[in-house]
């Protein structure tokens, strides 16, 4: 389903669900972070709003094996808690593999 609304539309600011879209744009950035995967290098990430918290959950499967991780990051330390979750992710680094 799609909808096009005008930005700062009094539509758009009802349908805005602000927990929905802190999920969505924290699971983006993990992703963005990782380069993107697709195919050949499958990542999934999953995040859950809770409070004053993400709950965040990830796979990443490449050829030099996989990673798992799971991080409960304060919304306050939010853009630091997804870079280090992204680093146990990132089966280039030291702490993915």
């Amino acid at each position: 389903m799609s909808l096009l609304a005008r930005r700062g539309g009094e539509a758009s600011a009802r349908l805005d669900d602000v927990r929905t879209r802190s999920e969505a744009e924290a699971e983006r950035y993990v992703l963005k972070t990782l380069g993107g995967g697709g195919c050949s290098e499958p990542i999934v990430i999953w995040g859950r709003r809770e409070g004053e918290y993400l709950r965040i959950k990830g796979f990443h499967l490449s050829r030099s094996g996989e990673a798992r991780a799971e991080r409960r990051i304060a919304m306050n330390d939010l853009r630091r808690g997804l870079d280090e979750f992204a680093r146990a992710l990132d089966m280039t680094s030291e702490a993915g593999r």
